[in-house]
């Protein structure tokens, strides 16, 4: 699998873990483009498109929203245009981590309001990972950010998503008749055995 990854400042420090994992998992990140203070619009601005469509990209894992101050309906415009472009690059799936917790009130507003409308508006076959659980503490002194241990197990429950999606995505679809067969054919033998009775 070939994974894009685009993030703002705690991508940062989460990519590079990310991407280890990843690699170690025989996986290739092709794109990584974690940028302090930007937006999901920034990063559209500024080559998000033409990255995406020169790089053969599987699995685009998208951590943004943090920095979003377009808390109005309007900034589903911005998300479409992203997905959009991720269609025309022919990406097969899509992850969205959450923005954190904040425990500075006025970033938690702007934290709380795009983790909620992205959970109640992303398509479905869009995976969202929400990491507020996660970053509930571990703050630095700017209630922003965090400490190192906190982005390690950040950069793991991201991968475990990444992983476990695929594995269950590329389990062969002729084994899944497999499952129900046996349970078909067991039932039938059920109901001869019941008839002669």
């Amino acid at each position: 699998m070939r994974y894009a990854l685009f993030g703002d400042s705690h991508a940062q420090v989460v990519f590079p873990i990310l991407e280890d994992i990843l690699t170690d998992a025989g996986h290739d990140v092709v794109i990584s483009k974690p940028v302090a203070g930007w937006t999901l619009k920034k990063h559209i601005q500024d080559g998000f498109a033409s990255l995406l469509l020169s790089s053969d990209v599987d699995a685009l894992v998208l951590s943004l929203g943090g920095n979003n101050s377009n808390l109005l309906p309007s900034y589903q415009q911005t998300i479409d245009q992203a997905l959009q472009i991720a269609k025309q690059a022919g990406i097969k799936k899509i992850y969205w981590v959450s923005p954190a917790w904040a425990i500075r009130d006025d970033v938690q507003v702007r934290h709380e309001w795009t983790t909620n409308y992205l959970k109640s508006n992303l398509p479905r076959y869009v995976k969202f990972i929400d990491i507020r659980p996660l970053t509930k503490s571990g703050h630095r002194s700017d209630g922003v950010h965090f400490n190192r241990s906190t982005y390690e197990k950040w950069a793991k429950l991201v991968s475990e998503d990444l992983l476990t999606q695929l594995a269950i995505t590329q389990i062969p679809k002729w084994t899944w008749w497999i499952g129900g067969g046996v349970i078909g054919l067991s039932l039938l033998i059920v109901g001869i055995k019941k008839w002669n009775k």
